[in-house]
Order: structure tokens, then C-alpha cells, then sequence
């Protein structure tokens, strides 16, 4: 399971393939509208089937939809026509030539000023980070 809620700023889309992992479960949020309230979670086709599975027995329980693989739950970021138009603008601004490339251009430059200036500190132990998600270790 990759957990990329707070991820969109490390370089890659999503911060598990700075790895090379391929997760069954991945949870995306925010980032991927804007920092507008949006909840995702993906399944592998192999996850999905099985839960499929599971809710065929308790269908009107989880309120399932077991057929095609489809699963529909509450949350509390429910989708709405604003986030959805936000969240399509984002996607297709990190398809751009590019962008994702600057992402990671910026984060070493980051990274490099932050640990020139904070070279001798005592209190500061380490810089570290993917892309634009740096922090300082203290």
C-alpha cells in the first residue's frame, strides 16, 4: 500500500515511484486537487476482485456494486463538480512536458541552498527529501 495523501510535490506523480514499487493499494488527497478537499483510492485489478468477491455476500451492508469491479463508499470528501474540475486541471498540468522534471529540479536546489545555509548549526542534523518535500531533520 502506498500512501501518497500528502505526495504531488516529490518529483514523480506519486512519491512510490521515486522506488520502483508497484503498490496494490494506493491513497491519493489534496495535492491531487489543488489542496481542495478530494479522497482517492486505487485498487489493482487483483485487490479490486477480491473485495468484489467479499461484497457480493454483503451487498447491502457496504452497498457494493460487484459487478465490473465497482466499489462505492463514504467518505468524508465525497466528490463534487468543483473538486473533480480541479483535480482533471492538476492531472493535466503534471502531464505536461516538463513539469514533473522542474518539480525535481527544484527540489535539489532546495535542498542544496537549505543545506548551505543551515551548514554549522548545531541544532540541524540532516536535509532531506524528494523533489519539493524537504525537510529538516533537527
Amino acid at each position: 500500500m502506498a500512501d501518497s495523501v500528502r505526495g504531488g510535490t516529490n518529483g514523480p506523480f506519486v512519491a512510490h515511484e521515486a522506488f520502483d514499487v508497484e503498490p496494490d493499494i494506493m491513497t491519493l488527497a489534496q495535492p491531487l486537487a489543488g489542496a481542495l478537499p478530494i479522497g482517492v483510492v486505487l485498487l489493482t485489478e487483483r485487490v479490486s476482485a477480491a473485495i468484489a468477491s467479499g461484497f457480493r455476500y454483503h451487498r447491502s451492508t457496504f452497498g457494493a456494486i460487484a459487478s465490473g469491479y465497482q466499489h462505492h463508499h463514504g467518505n468524508t470528501f465525497n466528490v463534487n463538480p468543483l473538486v473533480s474540475q480541479a483535480a482533471l486541471a492538476v492531472l493535466h498540468k503534471i502531464q505536461e512536458h516538463g513539469f514533473l522534471a522542474s518539480v525535481r529540479k527544484k527540489g535539489f536546489y532546495l535542498k542544496e541552498l537549505l543545506n548551505e545555509k543551515l551548514q554549522g548549526n548545531p541544532h540541524v542534523k540532516e536535509v532531506r527529501g524528494i523533489g519539493l518535500m524537504v525537510g529538516v531533520r533537527c
